[in-house]
């Protein structure tokens, strides 16, 4: 019986059923916003790939994520995701079809918005807004919605799209 007893314990702590808020009230800059952010994603037990002073990347939903914390100090707190399709070249940016077929997808869709870089890479884009406290639920969620948004994205525009991208 004991052995069965150390065998759940071992579970549930492996499975950080809750992870802390994450709280940017004291955040003095994005610099600082991100090292938090990146650190609540950790403990949330999150696939943080890389690191950099001002943006992080995430493996969630099949897909590589580049997040981007920001901080202010009356308008809200938000963290903005992009996932990068890497595009044929710069004449992607000046291709009036696909500025007409991403415009197309963003009237589609209500909560991303794709765009071109100047590079030719394809971005599609979710921002999630919060003020100064962010719960795992939440995150999880945002993520899961990123995950079917752009799964739909692709179901309903890849066909068209795949020509501007590099396989």
């Amino acid at each position: 019986m004991r052995k069965i007893a150390l065998v759940v314990i071992a579970l549930v702590a492996s499975l950080n059923l809750h992870a802390d808020i994450l709280d940017l009230s004291d955040s003095k800059n994005d610099v600082s916003s991100n090292l938090l952010t990146q650190r609540f994603f950790e403990s949330m037990g999150l696939d943080v790939i890389s690191k950099s002073d001002e943006t992080f990347g995430l493996r969630a939903g099949g897909y590589n994520i580049l997040l981007y914390p920001q901080t202010t100090k009356d308008n809200g707190d938000l963290i903005v995701a992009t996932i990068m399709f890497k595009g044929v070249g710069k004449s992607n940016s000046s291709s009036d079809a696909l500025q007409m077929l991403l415009g197309k997808a963003n009237h589609e869709f209500n909560y991303l918005t794709c765009y071109v870089e100047d590079d030719g890479d394809i971005i599609v884009r979710y921002t999630l807004l919060f003020d100064k406290k962010l719960e795992p639920k939440t995150v999880n969620k945002w993520l899961r919605r990123i995950e079917v948004q752009t799964d739909t994205f692709i179901k309903d525009f890849g066909d068209r799209v795949r020509p501007y991208i590099k396989e």
